[in-house]
């Protein structure tokens, strides 16, 4: 005689304990998944479950503190791009636009441009010669032509 057993609303709840583990060890969201043969959903279901402080977990490293923009009494702003290049943008009146002067690979490298710009008035001659100097290359080949039309 052959019998059956009808399994209705099967749980994951036993696998519980062993998530938790595994998930404060660091090991990533797939490798959990498979190693417990659990879905997706239970997975999301089971984070829910850990406590409030242990959410911001993550595979990656963490990136250092964002430089924020620093705008100076000159005229000038200095913006930190996501890949955090820094961009010097000057605000101009008859435009009512930023208009930028390149991409520089550091803060110290943008703050020593924009200080030399300063020194010359923003002419453009000038700021061709420092974007050429020490921009990255992508500012250089984007902003070479264009600064010379202004």
């Amino acid at each position: 005689m052959v019998n059956f057993n009808i399994v209705e609303n099967y749980s994951h709840e036993h696998k519980f304990p062993a998530f938790k583990e595994d998930y404060l060890k660091g090991m990533t969201k797939k490798d959990i998944c498979k190693k417990h043969d659990i879905p997706k959903s239970v997975w999301t279901d089971f984070k829910s479950r850990m406590p409030p402080r242990l959410h911001s977990r993550n595979s990656r490293p963490k990136r250092s503190p964002i430089l924020r923009n620093r705008r100076c009494e000159e005229g000038y702003l200095l913006k930190t791009t996501p890949k955090r290049y820094v961009t010097i943008l000057r605000w101009v009146q008859g435009v009512d636009k930023y208009l930028s002067y390149g991409t520089y690979p550091n803060m110290e490298t943008a703050d020593k441009v924009a200080k030399l710009m300063v020194e010359c008035d923003w002419d453009k001659y000038k700021a061709y010669d420092l974007l050429q100097e020490y921009a990255v290359p992508n500012s250089k080949r984007v902003l070479s032509s264009r600064l010379l039309k202004r």
